[in-house]
């Protein structure tokens, strides 16, 4: 169901009304303004940039959808011709056709790639061929919206079981055999769209306070893959911090509960300040912090595997211990593979050329596989005295190749410090070696995931979830991280 931008500007109104105008003052609602400004920029462009848009785009498409044929991708009679009327009937406002026309061509994207293994020859090279530029021409949609000039002028969910103060309490009250247990102070906190983050104080009679966070996945995540669940990165984040990385420790992890909605843990609350956010640093970030980041990683990827038998053994691991890089980086591909097919998303053959180039071209590596936090930069580390004091958010753990941790941060700290001295700090401090040839390759990898999750989280928007956060990322973030993919691909000169 594709709804109209009445239920987007409903979608603001009451985030506005219900979020934000109570308390101006809380960091939730300062960042809730700033998303209902960007999805009413949003909602404008739509209405002034679309018809033309799609009459430029619209010929392209349908030339890309009279190729399906020749490819062995079987289009019913008439509907190539069905969607060019419409497109002209409706040129005035042509987001439905258009919509019809994107479908079929990411279905018939979609049908290549799981018929790659019985396509030979010449065909399999015009299919390659087909997938790159139809590619390019859904890049050209979302990269031209996201582009044209903004107006001068996103949490909201309906959990029906939600974690609050007082269930929190009761629970951590019968595990820890502890009556006169106290949560206070729960807060939540603006975080990401898998997990919900709370901090808060537990106050136990004769015993010092104790500052802690909590960590739940959210009633309806984006997507549920690896240590995106919390009963996974609760495993693995326990064995990192029995090595003594710097890490917050987690405590009890509570799970199946029948009146929350989501399982969660608690754990330790790390001391420290952040110095920037997802898109980057705030701030100019010294060598010092830097070269810890550099010693960080090192010490992770240099835990022994042994060390992490409890995730091994754990109720979610998916993990063969003893794995090569290739074979780990293999498994984690067709994982996610698997779930992005059958994920609710918009139509995209950007994401399909994406990722049957990523099943195609895995590096070759036969050293152990290592776990790799995949998310390691300013907004997932606490600062103290210009050293990394705390690494946080765990939910992009795996293991792998030691190179997706380089290749996540390379462009960020690239605009610190020149990036050969920081892989060369990096071995120093015993990091593994890596082969920067395969950089560009994990850097698609790991943009995918955020490419997918923006599409995943757009296509909730069109099909009415209560989450005003869900509106940019169909423009701006997902053509953000489309790029990121698509460019890390060309890049490393494989089809």
């Amino acid at each position: 169901m594709l709804l109209t931008d009445r239920h987007y500007i409903k979608l603001v109104a009451e985030a506005i009304a219900g979020d934000l105008l109570p308390d101006l003052a809380s960091p939730g609602a300062r960042s809730l303004a700033g998303m209902a400004v960007d999805a009413l920029r949003e909602l404008i462009k739509r209405e002034d940039v679309l018809p033309g848009l799609i009459a430029r785009l619209a010929p392209e498409g349908l030339a890309l959808a009279r190729e399906l044929g020749g490819l062995g991708v079987a289009v019913e009679d008439g509907t190539i011709a069905s969607i060019a009327a419409q497109l002209e009937r409706e040129a005035a406002s042509p987001s439905a056709a258009f919509a019809r026309l994107v479908k079929l061509l990411d279905d018939g994207a979609c049908t290549i790639v799981g018929n790659r293994d019985g396509l030979a020859g010449s065909q399999a090279e015009a299919a390659t061929a087909w997938l790159r530029r139809v590619s390019e021409w859904d890049r050209d949609y979302f990269t031209s919206f996201a582009e044209a000039p903004l107006p001068e002028l996103a949490n909201r969910t309906s959990a029906a079981q939600p974690l609050t103060r007082d269930k929190l309490e009761r629970h951590l009250r019968e595990r820890l055999e502890q009556p006169g247990l106290v949560v206070d102070g729960m807060v939540a906190i603006p975080g990401g769209m898998l997990n919900e983050i709370y901090f808060c104080t537990l106050r136990v009679p004769g015993a010092p306070d104790r500052e802690v966070v909590v960590r739940k996945n959210v009633a309806q995540p984006l997507f549920s893959h690896g240590a995106h669940r919390v009963t996974e990165e609760y495993f693995i984040l326990k064995c990192i911090s029995d090595e003594g990385l710097p890490v917050p420790e987690p405590l009890w992890l509570f799970r199946d509960l029948p009146d929350v909605d989501g399982n969660f843990y608690v754990q330790t609350r790390g001391a420290g300040k952040m110095v920037g956010g997802l898109m980057g640093a705030h701030e100019k970030l010294s060598e010092r912090l830097l070269y810890s980041l550099a010693e960080f990683l090192a010490r992770l990827h240099a835990i022994p595997s042994d060390a992490f038998a409890p995730y091994f053994t754990g109720p979610e691991s998916p993990v063969r211990p003893g794995e090569t890089v290739e074979e780990a980086v293999r498994r984690n591909v067709e994982n996610v593979s698997r779930v992005w097919l059958s994920s609710d998303r918009k139509p995209s053959p950007s994401e399909a050329f994406t990722i049957d180039w990523l099943r195609r071209n895995i590096p070759h590596n036969t050293n152990r596989a290592v776990m790799v936090h995949t998310d390691c930069f300013v907004h997932n580390f606490l600062v103290v005295d210009d050293r990394i004091a705390c690494v946080l958010d765990w939910e992009c753990a795996h293991f792998g190749d030691p190179a997706e941790d380089l290749a996540y941060i390379r462009a960020y700290v690239a605009e610190h410090m020149e990036w050969d001295r920081f892989v060369a700090h990096y071995r120093a401090a015993g990091g593994q070696p890596i082969d920067e040839s395969n950089i560009d390759y994990y850097t698609a990898l790991l943009h995918f995931r955020n490419f997918w999750g923006c599409n995943v989280g757009a296509a909730r928007a069109d099909s009415g979830f209560s989450e005003v956060r869900l509106i940019p990322l169909g423009s701006e973030h997902r053509t953000r991280y489309q790029g990121l993919c698509l460019d890390a691909a060309y890049a490393t000169g494989k089809d």
